[in-house]
């Protein structure tokens, strides 16, 4: 099952606010609504990163971790279709080693139903967590607009 990473998706939003939103993080000394949301923009910004690199590491994470059980898996149905092919007249310790794979198999997919909800909570979490640093930089970004509005109403 091939799994898409939210990452690319968010990535793009952050681009979009980045190039309209907060222009200018280093504002000029004149610039008095600039300079007031520069350092707040920096701060956003970086917390939006941050939660974009938790997204992607968290995905990473999870890709890893499948491929890990799915390697182990296949390594145990082998043991276990070695095994069928000997036979159970050979060894009579057969079905005892035989109960301890499927065992074995059982506990991989277990496993690996226990990641896939993991991963599914912690995307949740981190996805609810993106949207509010997203909601923040662009609430910031439309209160530097008003006060820029109303600053050049006054001049």
């Amino acid at each position: 099952m091939a799994y898409e990473t939210p990452t690319q998706n968010y990535q793009s939003i952050f681009e979009y606010v980045q190039k309209n939103a907060y222009a200018k993080d280093n504002p000029s000394q004149d610039d008095f609504v600039d300079r007031l949301f520069s350092d707040k923009a920096k701060t956003q910004k970086t917390t939006v990163k941050q939660v974009l690199n938790e997204i992607s590491l968290r995905g990473e994470l999870h890709k890893n971790l499948l491929s890990r059980i799915d390697y182990e898996t296949m390594k145990w149905d082998t043991y276990l279709m070695n095994l069928k092919d000997r036979g159970y007249e050979i060894d009579l310790s057969i079905p005892k080693r035989r109960n301890h794979i499927e065992d074995k198999l059982i506990q991989l997919e277990q496993e690996k139903r226990s990641e896939d909800l993991k991963y599914w909570e912690h995307g949740r979490e981190l996805r609810k967590e993106l949207m509010l640093a997203f909601n923040e930089y662009w609430l910031s970004f439309r209160k530097k607009e008003f006060l820029n509005d109303v600053g050049n109403e006054n001049i």
